[in-house]
């Protein structure tokens, strides 16, 4: 399989495989197909796939910027016949080598080749050339000679060049040496790029950081006012954007997030100010355009909406959201020919938009055009889809479209507390939709937008029932502001809804035990066919120092859900924790665990249990069961869920200590001298190996929720 694409479009390649020794082939069993393993190909738009790390590093982490299009071509293929590829393109590809004064090319067509294949020099002069005559996937091959004194640089087939010079770059890959990391620019680019990488709590902390080493670093500032309008903390963005503008007033980020900041906060003319001056920024060009026709179509003044609209299709040709608030306008125009050219743009960038089937049903409200709309929205969660698109006829001030719109939405929870808030103006039908929202169940109700938040918040001054409490806390929560969340949630304490008391055990502080486990005992009530809860239960118990109250409660859930494994291992762990380790090893041989990228958690306690099982022989001087338990520590058992590696990449010093250790206790010294050249660890000794023993479980994750 080929992956071609130019390289600005994807700079990033990457092969993934499994190891082919028995921790990949593991996988094996677990695929459609008798094939055996597989391997990905993948690309991406940087260098590298980025984490946190990447920060120390040239390879930082990059956004999108807002309201801006990106997009890229890539082709995917096959090829055969080439024993291998060097090389690439739109054409097929390629297998060139060169040996003395030939130069051997094989192709694997992608497309009907009868064209001629031209050799250049480095100074662009043919200096051989060969017909080719082929179909796509039937490999052929051509051997040219090349003069001596020359060196081929390129090859031409149907106008598309091949480069065959060796291609080294100067670019750096090691960060400069005096680059300091933590000053108050280092923070912020760690910040911005946490931010980027949606981990906003630690970019905030990194931030602050910065701000508390430099308070008047400008991207720092305005790195602030985006995490803040992401909290939905309003006036703390419109502060730090305020903070940035007094430094550089045509700073276009700045003015972007100060218009947004001031729109929310409702300052009208401040947000109209910080978007036309976010205009002199080719980056904010655009979407501050975007936000100015925005603002006007809310006002009704189509005039300026559709002028702004327009303008910011100049620097961004597919901004969709310009072009449907286009279509919009027209629309409410009545100008027909204007609709039909923005439809065939609209639907040429996005073929299955949702917001023109949505119209076309709005002009024809048919059974046909309603199935049409409603019969694409195919996702895993369709309410997003309609929730979206309600949201953005409310933020164009289109009540009635909203309306229209979510009467055509399965029923949920949050729509229904959405048609009660757009029907506010008529109280009996606002009070209908609370109402049926109050007796919904938001199971699988999962709200993130702010403009629901407004909803919530609005449903709560209207509502005594816990529901609003309960989904503006999930918002509260997913936006950062923990501390609102709970708040909400601690004003409910009579709730038959088990995700509403884990949710609130969640969120308490992690000193707060006791309230946090009354908060998932009272799930546990509701629910205790729910083994989660009693695994989140027995987990908080531990750290408790209640450990035998967590292993009865594990031990029943157990029972109760045999072919759990995840429920058995967390046994296993409070079983090795207590020094159980028979009963810990009976449990163990019965589980069958799913192998998952990264898992290695049932063998590691497979080890412990084993090798410690080993040292209760030892000390009941039961020397042959002491050696058989070390000989079951260096299986690698399948249903364990972790195949084994390569011998290189295990280290068995501890299983070679006890064999050492066991056959040296009973007289055995040959053996014992053996067993001891296999350790490479000397360091081990009789004071410490029981507590490397006990640590290889000790580093695996503990967190609870």
């Amino acid at each position: 399989m080929i992956r071609y694409a130019n390289r600005e479009d994807k700079l990033g390649k990457k092969i993934f495989l499994w190891s082919l020794s028995g921790s990949g082939r593991i996988w094996e069993e677990l695929l459609t197909d008798n094939s055996g393993q597989y391997v990905e190909i993948q690309s991406g738009r940087l260098f590298n796939q980025n984490q946190f790390q990447s920060s120390f590093t040239p390879f930082k982490q990059i956004g999108f910027s807002p309201g801006n299009s990106d997009n890229w071509t890539e082709h995917w293929y096959p090829f055969a016949g080439l024993g291998g590829f060097t090389a690439a393109n739109l054409v097929g590809a390629f297998h060139i080598t060169r040996d003395g004064g030939q130069l051997h090319v094989r192709l694997s067509p992608v497309q009907v080749v009868e064209d001629s294949l031209t050799v250049f020099d480095q100074e662009n002069v043919p200096i051989a050339k060969a017909w080719l005559q082929a179909k796509p996937l039937e490999p052929v091959e051509v051997t040219l000679q090349i003069p001596r004194d020359k060196t081929p640089s390129r090859i031409l087939v149907k106008n598309e060049a091949l480069n065959l010079d060796e291609q080294r770059l100067q670019r750096p890959t090691q960060i400069d040496s005096l680059f300091d990391a933590e000053g108050a620019y280092g923070l912020y680019l760690q910040g911005r790029d946490l931010s980027q990488l949606r981990q906003y709590e630690n970019a905030e902390t990194k931030i602050n950081a910065s701000l508390n080493k430099d308070p008047l670093l400008l991207p720092a500032l305005v790195e602030m006012a985006k995490l803040k309008l992401f909290r939905m903390q309003y006036d703390s963005a419109f502060y730090f954007a305020k903070q940035a503008l007094a430094i550089d007033t045509y700073d276009g980020a700045a003015n972007y997030y100060y218009g947004k900041a001031a729109q929310k906060l409702g300052f009208h003319y401040d947000a109209v100010d910080g978007f036309e001056v976010a205009t002199l920024t080719a980056e904010y060009r655009s979407v501050a355009y975007t936000g100015l026709a925005d603002i006007y179509i809310r006002r009704k003044d189509l005039s300026k909406a559709k002028a702004y609209a327009h303008k910011s299709l100049l620097n961004n040709s597919q901004n969709l959201h310009s072009l449907q608030l286009l279509y919009l306008i027209a629309r409410e125009e009545k100008h027909k020919e204007a609709m039909e050219d923005l439809a065939g743009k609209i639907e040429e960038l996005d073929p299955l938009n949702h917001f023109l089937r949505f119209e076309t049903y709005l002009a024809e409200p048919s059974e046909q055009h309603k199935q049409q709309f409603v019969g694409v929205i195919r996702n895993e969660m369709p309410i997003e889809t309609y929730l979206e698109l309600a949201a953005q006829y409310v933020s164009w001030g289109r009540i009635q479209e909203s309306k229209k719109l979510l009467s055509l939405a399965p029923p949920n929870t949050e729509v229904s507390f959405w048609k009660a808030w757009l029907n506010k103006d008529d109280p009996a039908l606002s009070q209908r939709y609370l109402e049926e929202a109050e007796a919904s169940s938001p199971y699988f109700v999962f709200p993130f937008r702010e403009e629901s938040a407004a909803v919530f918040t609005w449903a709560l001054s209207k509502s005594s029932d816990w529901r609003p409490a309960y989904l503006l806390g999930l918002i509260e929560d997913f936006h950062g502001n923990k501390d609102r969340a709970i708040e909400h949630l601690e004003a409910h304490d009579k709730v038959d809804f088990a995700p509403f008391y884990m949710l609130r055990a969640r969120l308490r502080p992690e000193e707060a035990k006791k309230l946090r486990l009354e908060d998932v005992e009272r799930a546990v009530g509701i629910d205790p066919d729910q083994w989660r809860y009693k695994l989140i239960q027995a987990k908080l118990l531990t750290q408790m120092d209640q450990r035998p109250e967590a292993i009865k409660i594990l031990q029943a859930a157990q029972q109760q859900h045999q072919d759990n494994y995840i429920v058995g291992l967390e046994l296993v762990r409070q079983l090795v924790k207590s020094d159980r380790y028979r009963e810990a090893d009976e449990l163990l041989v019965g589980l069958n665990v799913l192998p998952f990228e990264g898992a290695t958690d049932a063998r590691r306690y497979y080890r412990q249990i084993k090798l410690m099982l080993a040292q209760e022989a030892l000390d009941q001087r039961d020397y042959k069961r002491a050696l058989a338990r070390v000989s079951e520590a260096l299986e690698w058992p399948a249903h364990l869920g972790v195949g084994k590696p390569f011998e290189a990449d295990i280290n068995n010093d501890l299983e070679h200590w006890m064999q050492y250790l066991i056959l040296s206790r009973s007289g055995k010294q040959a053996a014992a001298k053996r067993a001891w050249a296999n350790i490479d660890n000397k360091a081990l000794h009789e004071d410490n190996y029981l507590e490397m023993i006990r640590s290889i479980s000790g580093n695996l994750d503990q967190r609870i929720f």
